[in-house]
């Protein structure tokens, strides 16, 4: 569940939205500050913490929100030539890279924040079409990218 954008907001509906059904003596103040459990600051919304705290700050919270990552492209398709491509890597955390075969590498196996890899495809000398996936993986969330390279004829 997530907060609405706008229209009505009330003190119950951040106390749901924060799993806080027993609560009896609920703030703003004491919400904001993680009184109640931590902020999800993967939340693309979310209050800041300012005094005094306002219910306005909540619009479009969202307390299971998982994080953010998008990667591109989504797919490449290359000849049966060595060959290079950048990845794109956009997210908030660590990240890691994996892929499912021998002849694909990356630049790197690990990052942190927005980054760019390259990634390094090696000849294909059969003469098969041949497939290869890619993911890029944060704590709550994978990306995958499709590889496939043609084969030699």
């Amino acid at each position: 569940m997530a907060l609405p954008n706008s229209g009505q907001l009330s003190m119950n509906d951040i106390r749901r939205e924060l799993n806080q059904f027993t609560t009896t003596n609920f703030s703003l103040d004491g919400a904001e500050s993680g009184t109640y459990g931590s902020i999800n600051t993967q939340s693309s919304s979310r209050p800041n913490n300012s005094r005094p705290a306002a219910i306005s700050e909540w619009y479009g919270y969202n307390h299971d929100a998982g994080p953010s990552l998008t990667v591109t492209p989504s797919s490449v398709f290359l000849g049966s030539n060595f060959s290079t491509f950048s990845l794109n890597i956009n997210t908030q955390g660590v990240w890691n890279y994996s892929d499912n075969q021998s002849w694909i590498y990356p630049s790197s196996y690990q990052g942190f924040g927005n980054s760019t890899i390259t990634i390094f495809v090696q000849n294909n000398f059969g003469s098969s079409t041949r497939f290869g996936a890619i993911t890029i993986s944060v704590i709550g969330a994978s990306r995958f990218v499709s590889v496939i390279q043609q084969g030699s004829f």
